[in-house]
C-alpha cells in the first residue's frame, strides 16, 4: 500500500495517524496502517481539542468528513453525546440490593458475571 501523504496547502486540523505508534504525523514505515484524523480545538479553551479518525484513505473525502464532524461539534456545542452511557436504571436502594445479592449468590444471567461466594464472606462483608 503507498504511503498516505498530505499536501502542501493542506485542509486545517487534517493529520496522518499510525494506529500502531498512535502518533500523528509518523515517520515509522507502518504505512498499511496509516489514516487521517482530525483535530478540532475548542474555542474558549487553551489546549483542548477533539479528535476522530476519519474512515477514508483519500484525501479529498478526509476532508469532507473533517468538515462534517467539525458541523457536527459545533451544532452540539462541542460536546460529543454517547446515548448509553447517559441512560441510568430505575433501582430503588431495595431493589439494587436485591439485585447484588442475586450477582452475589451466581443469579447473573450473563456467564461472565457468575460468582461463588460462600454464605460467610456475605456475612461479615
Amino acid at each position: 500500500m503507498n504511503k498516505l501523504v498530505l499536501p502542501k496547502k493542506k485542509y486545517k486540523g487534517i493529520k496522518i495517524y499510525c494506529r500502531i505508534c498512535k502518533v500523528d504525523n509518523p515517520k515509522c514505515n507502518h504505512f498499511e496502517s496509516f489514516t487521517y484524523r482530525v483535530r478540532v480545538h475548542i474555542p474558549g479553551t487553551q489546549k483542548s481539542v477533539k479528535s476522530k479518525i476519519l474512515n477514508s484513505k483519500i484525501y479529498s473525502d478526509a476532508v469532507i468528513e473533517a468538515i462534517n464532524f467539525e458541523k457536527h461539534l459545533k451544532t452540539n456545542n462541542y460536546q460529543t453525546i454517547v446515548a448509553d452511557s447517559a441512560e441510568g436504571n430505575d433501582y430503588s436502594v431495595i431493589d439494587s440490593i436485591i439485585k447484588y445479592n442475586q450477582y452475589l449468590n451466581g443469579e447473573s444471567e450473563y456467564a461472565q458475571f457468575k460468582k461463588s461466594v460462600t454464605n460467610e464472606h456475605r456475612i461479615r462483608g
